[in-house]
């Protein structure tokens, strides 16, 4: 059997949902045996959770488990794919994934609280999102759940997939820090060569980074290289975790060691099987270097709290910023997020250049008071309000994994008829990232 089909059967797990959720439609109404099997699963909680280890390549301790659902042996939902398929067509997904998240820590609650182990849990992000936004009781109180009786010692890390929608930062950002603030930690899942995710590491920060099994089976070795380089580069500078998934050989693992990987998953680390006991704990998943959350009020603060603003015309400003607009465009993998204050217009010209922008680099947004609701295709953001922190200041962000800037400004006298700008340019990343966040947080969510 393939390892594609090795890992799909059984690695997997909560991975397939979003698959199948993408291909659901409507939820039929008639009673099939497959959903009377789903519903009798749900109803005596016949869900069996198996945990995967997940080791630290630096001397094979095991940091953590990462929980994996099945059905009943003898049912034909006994595997992860047809439950899971099951749930998104007839809208049950929800419930499984509550469900799933349920048994994931009764099951596990009483090995990881005395062996100190991290438990990964995957989450379907509707759900998260959910809780995160308040709109479901029940998905909050499930999440809660899973941190009830344990602490800071066996961390619960919460997985989310690199497939979904990640053309929305500041939703997830949103839900990020959200998460962070409740005691979780994050994981990204399947991060690899066509991960949208390798331009919002910044921005996310996530405790694991976990590598697509696809770079285990050689890729190009220009885009081996460059997604190696991104998440080398994130993980130095935060202390994330890279784990490298789908380990089945020991040719895997020497390759898991040279893409930089800290920790391995996989059937040559350990099957997933039920968790009774655990070894003794040697290496603990310490947490990123997290630089968020944000305590200044705009992004114009944060560089003038550090004394380092100059004025000058607003030619200057508009030069500077498409200098730093054709440095993301070379980039390729940036994020550009911009804020106009409430004297600059956003006319048909500029609409035109942040579309051309759009096509090159991951994300762009701009936001400010007179930025219409609908700034430009592929570009998000919209208005803001006239009296918001932000109103008042005009603003451009590059991120990229080896290139950060920030222009940040804000307007002040005319001199001989042009607006003149205190402004502040600067190449700090971590000045960068919290722009970004803060520019991020002022867009209106409910229109992405």
């Amino acid at each position: 059997m393939a390892n594609a089909t090795i890992n799909e059967m059984l690695g997997d797990g909560f991975g397939k949902r979003l698959e199948v959720a993408a291909q659901a439609h409507a939820a039929p109404t008639e009673r099939t045996p497959e959903l009377v099997e789903l519903d009798r699963i749900l109803e005596h909680e016949l869900l069996t959770m198996v945990y995967q280890p997940i080791v630290s390549l630096l001397d094979d301790s095991v940091v953590g488990y990462e929980a994996l659902a099945r059905g009943p042996v003898q049912s034909a939902l006994g595997e992860p794919a047809a439950m899971f398929g099951t749930a998104a067509r007839y809208g049950r997904l929800k419930a499984l994934d509550i469900a799933c998240q349920t048994q994931a820590i009764v099951q596990a609650r009483a090995v990881v609280t005395t062996s100190g182990h991290a438990l990964f849990v995957n989450v379907e992000p509707e759900l998260a999102l959910d809780a995160a936004f308040g709109r479901c009781t029940e998905s909050l109180a499930s999440l809660q759940n899973l941190l009830t009786g344990v602490d800071s010692a066996c961390p619960v890390v919460l997985e989310f997939s690199d497939m979904y929608r990640y053309d929305s930062p500041a939703e997830l950002l949103h839900l990020v820090t959200w998460a962070r603030a409740m005691g979780f930690r994050i994981a990204i899942d399947d991060v690899g060569i066509d991960s949208a995710a390798l331009a919002l590491l910044p921005l996310l920060e996530p405790d694991v980074i976990k590598l697509s099994r696809g770079l285990l089976h050689s890729p190009a070795e220009a885009e081996l290289g460059h997604v190696v380089s991104v998440v080398r580069a994130q993980a130095e500078r935060t202390g994330a975790a890279v784990v490298s998934t789908g380990i089945e050989s020991i040719r895997d693992r020497e390759f898991a060691l040279a893409l930089g990987a800290t920790h391995a998953q996989g059937y040559a680390i350990g099957l997933p099987t039920e968790l009774t006991a655990a070894p003794v704990r040697i290496r603990s998943l310490e947490p990123v270097r997290a630089s968020y959350p944000e305590r200044a009020a705009s992004p114009f603060q944060l560089v003038a709290d550090r004394g380092e603003v100059r004025t000058g015309p607003r030619r200057v400003i508009h030069a500077l910023s498409k200098e730093l607009e054709r440095q993301a465009v070379r980039q390729g993998d940036a994020c550009v997020l911009a804020s106009f204050d409430l004297g600059s217009s956003f006319g048909r010209s500029t609409r035109r250049r942040f579309e051309s922008l759009a096509d090159s680099c991951r994300f762009v947004s701009a936001i400010g008071p007179n930025v219409p609701v609908t700034p430009g295709l592929g570009v998000y953001g919209g208005s803001v309000a006239p009296g918001s922190a932000i109103a008042s200041e005009w603003g451009l962000v590059v991120l990229a994994p080896h290139f950060s800037a920030a222009l940040l400004g804000r307007p002040v006298d005319q001199v001989d008829g042009e607006r003149h700008y205190k402004f502040a340019l600067t190449y700090d990343r971590d000045i960068a990232t919290r722009a970004a966040r803060l520019m991020l947080a002022h867009m209106d969510i409910d229109a992405i």
